[in-house]
């Protein structure tokens, strides 16, 4: 006799996320599941707040953590990527994974490297800047934020 079970949604009681914005700290099932409208965003690096600087959702994607291998670089789960935000991204942006609070290095593996656990969230962001751009957008807008 087979047994069919239905496979139970996943629970994220332990899983903790670093808001870019921020840096506030997302915990717990219900907060998890919030945050996963937030994945896939455009950077306007000229934005004098938060809230201008990354745009609302785009696209969620929820992948299988055997669709990157471990032998993956960031810069292989970026060509992966690509396909399926090809509909939202403008011609010419770049992408850039974002993960523990800074840009995910192209040439690092993206588990091991980044000594992810699953189930885990990296923001996809978009845009026609360099990384480097990013972190110093990120750290103006922080600095203008405690003043």
């Amino acid at each position: 006799m087979w047994k069919f079970w239905k496979r139970k949604k996943p629970q994220y009681d332990n899983v903790r996320v670093v808001n870019l914005h921020d840096g506030t700290t997302v915990e717990g099932h219900e907060g998890v599941e919030a945050y996963f409208e937030q994945e896939l965003f455009r950077l306007d690096l000229q934005a004098t707040t938060f809230d201008e600087f990354q745009s609302g959702k785009l696209a969620e994607h929820r992948v299988d953590g055997d669709w990157i291998s471990g032998e993956d670089t960031v810069a292989m789960v970026k060509d992966k990527i690509r396909p399926l935000v090809s509909g939202k991204a403008k011609a010419g942006e770049r992408i850039t994974f974002y993960f523990a609070n800074k840009p995910m290095d192209d040439d690092a593996l993206f588990y091991a490297d980044h000594f992810m656990m699953l189930p885990v969230w990296v923001q996809v962001l978009l845009h026609d800047s360099t990384a480097e751009d990013i972190e110093a957008a990120i750290h103006r807008l922080r600095s203008s934020a405690v003043t």
